[in-house]
């Protein structure tokens, strides 16, 4: 979770580590909007009285000295490529999903368009991934948006209404192409007849969509056919 670190901060960070940095190509996120305590899951507290801890007791980890809840022992064998963040404050009583989304409170002022979600600032720094795949994929739709950086940096939803357009349904690319054309057209047209920034934001929008379904990199990263068995064995992925 980056909840409360200002990229700027982030950055000057990484530049203090110099070549000792790591480039990370992906990171896993998982943010629950609601759910179980920290004090029942990564922060057991086994001395405390009973009006301070939780129900449950701790388990050792791979890492030395750091214990999580009892059930999560396989979490527990893979603990040292985990992290837990034990210092997040918010400023609302409430799960204050916006503040781990933005680093923001939700009460403070907010610049146009509002304040974007770190997967879409990443997306906005880093870029495209490899053949057009998108910098920032997200399963919850009440994941936080792209704020005021725009349409373009909204996440990708794989399992959203429109996974089917991927697939090119026995459309070649050169008539993709014609089709590319002519939405260019009509887009320019709109262009001529709009005085805001939304048409930029549509023109990447659609320059990104155009350049997924004519790769198959996406695809077939979503196709769990083409997994390897022994991998989605680990990930207990149900048969069907």
């Amino acid at each position: 979770a980056m909840s409360g670190i200002a990229l700027p901060e982030l950055l000057r960070a990484e530049e203090a580590l110099g070549s000792k940095a790591q480039k990370q190509k992906s990171i896993i996120m998982i943010h629950l909007p609601g759910g179980p305590s920290h004090t029942d899951m990564w922060d057991i507290k086994d001395r405390a009285t009973k009006e301070y801890r939780g129900e449950f007791t701790s388990i050792p980890t791979s890492v030395p000295g750091v214990r999580v809840c009892e059930h999560f022992p396989k979490l527990a064998k893979m603990w040292q490529d985990c992290t837990s963040i034990r210092s997040t404050v918010g400023q609302a009583s409430d799960h204050n999903s916006f503040h781990c989304m933005t680093g923001r409170a939700r009460r403070s002022q907010q610049p146009a368009g509002g304040w974007p979600s770190i997967g879409s600032v990443i997306g906005k720094v880093q870029g495209e991934g490899p053949n057009g795949t998108p910098p920032f994929i997200g399963f919850d739709s009440r994941a936080q948006g792209p704020g005021f950086l725009g349409a373009p940096y909204k996440y990708f939803a794989p399992n959203g209404k429109g996974k089917q357009d991927l697939v090119l349904n026995g459309i070649d690319t050169s008539r993709l192409d014609d089709r590319k054309a002519l939405l260019g057209s009509f887009d320019g047209f709109r262009r001529d007849v709009d005085n805001s920034r939304k048409m930029e934001g549509l023109d990447k929008f659609n320059q990104q969509a155009f350049g997924v379904i004519t790769s198959s990199t996406l695809v077939d990263a979503l196709d769990l056919k083409k997994e390897d068995p022994k991998r989605l064995a680990k990930y207990e992925v149900p048969k069907g």
